[in-house]
């Protein structure tokens, strides 16, 4: 549905406008008991980046003062940046170095003009010491770029729950709050990549019902609940805010959803020797890349996986970049199951599952054997 934006109001009036919609909201609802709603809201222990049991006050309402369910305290904020090295930031690392006209070759004559021997030495005897430390200086300039961004977005982040809602409010330049409906929750997002899955760090997204996120995205887009927080702290979050039975099993996908992805990475690394011939450049360039596209596969295969209990649906994906979904039973809007002309030749199918929020989910589970994929569809819609 279409949104409306009032901009360049006052701090008083937009408050003001808040609590009339919310009273507004409320008085529409009656006395219907949204879903996940708890009268006596428990609080979380061990919580390493919240503060158990404290309370605050309201921007929105003085007389109100809501429990407190996490806090990203400034170290962890600074951490968080540090996770949030992305292909996009490299991208834009590596074409600013190229707009701004600094090559490789650039580092080697700043090695020749520095005073340190041992320095210049070596990278005038090794090329491809200049081509490691040019990429080490894209690398560090994404990483920078991650950590800015996640201060200037997630700066002062607070999550508050007052029973049938939860508030979110953050930012250092430009600050923003979000009030979040337990009724309108759709799905749960955890995400991590390997380096902070090691430390023991996930980040805890929501997909909401009918409204964009607070990144500015369109309807269905995702909210965070918590930008870094422990393995344990965000089960007990999302426990807290939709409480769901435990993953007892998982199940995995057909042994030839590995062999399927092998054949798509080697067929996409035999690309690179082609184009490097073509180019004139290094035209083996691409065999090193065959071993490292297997390997992929195989862990990307074995990383995939799904469990159905009572009252949900989880899925796992990603070897590199891990993300487990999960989407309550009664949030299931449509459940699809198709096959491509290579998967019904090896008797395979995927499911796929949306909400109502829409197909930003991005929910599917991976060559399953036609059978299973079949009894998944159908447990799904009943």
């Amino acid at each position: 549905g279409a949104e409306a934006t009032l901009a360049y109001v006052s701090t008083a009036e937009a408050e003001r406008l808040r609590r009339v919609l919310r009273d507004a909201k409320a008085g529409e609802v009656g006395s219907e008991r949204p879903i996940g709603r708890m009268d006596t809201v428990p609080e979380i222990a061990d919580f390493d980046a919240s503060v158990g049991g404290e309370r605050l006050r309201r921007p929105t309402d003085d007389a109100a003062v809501d429990l407190v369910r996490f806090r990203l305290t400034t170290a962890r904020l600074l951490r968080a940046g540090l996770y949030r090295v992305s292909l996009g930031y490299l991208a834009v690392a590596y074409s600013a170095l190229q707009l701004a006209g600094f090559q490789p070759e650039d580092l080697r004559e700043l090695a020749y003009d520095s005073r340190l021997t041992a320095v210049r030495s070596l990278v005038g005897a090794h090329p491809a010491v200049a081509a490691a430390l040019f990429a080490a200086l894209g690398l560090g300039i994404a990483w920078a770029a991650g950590i800015v961004t996640t201060v200037l977005r997630y700066a002062g982040f607070v999550l508050t729950d007052d029973g049938p809602r939860l508030h979110t409010r953050g930012g250092l330049v430009s600050r923003w709050t979000r009030t979040l409906p337990r009724g309108r929750v759709q799905a749960f997002v955890r995400r991590s990549h390997a380096v902070m899955r090691l430390a023991g760090f996930v980040r805890l997204d929501v997909q909401m019902l009918g409204a964009s996120s607070a990144k500015g995205g369109a309807g269905g887009s995702l909210d965070a609940l918590a930008p870094l927080a422990r393995l344990d702290a965000a089960d007990a979050l999302a426990a807290a805010v939709r409480p769901l039975a435990p993953v007892e099993s998982w199940h995995p996908p057909s042994p030839l959803h590995a062999r399927r992805l092998a054949v798509r990475y080697v067929a996409a690394a035999a690309l690179v020797p082609a184009v490097g011939a073509w180019l004139s450049l290094w035209a083996l360039a691409g065999v090193a890349l065959v071993p490292l596209a297997i390997g992929l596969a195989w862990a990307q295969a074995r990383a995939h996986r799904y469990a159905l209990t009572a009252d949900a649906l989880h899925v796992e994906s990603g070897a590199l970049w891990r993300t487990r979904r999960t989407v309550p039973r009664d949030r299931t809007q449509a459940v699809t199951r198709r096959a491509t002309w290579m998967q019904r030749r090896r008797g395979l199918a995927s499911v796929v599952v949306d909400t109502a929020a829409g197909p930003a989910l991005g929910l599917r589970i991976h060559d399953l054997d036609a059978g299973t994929a079949a009894a998944l569809v159908a447990d799904l819609r009943v």
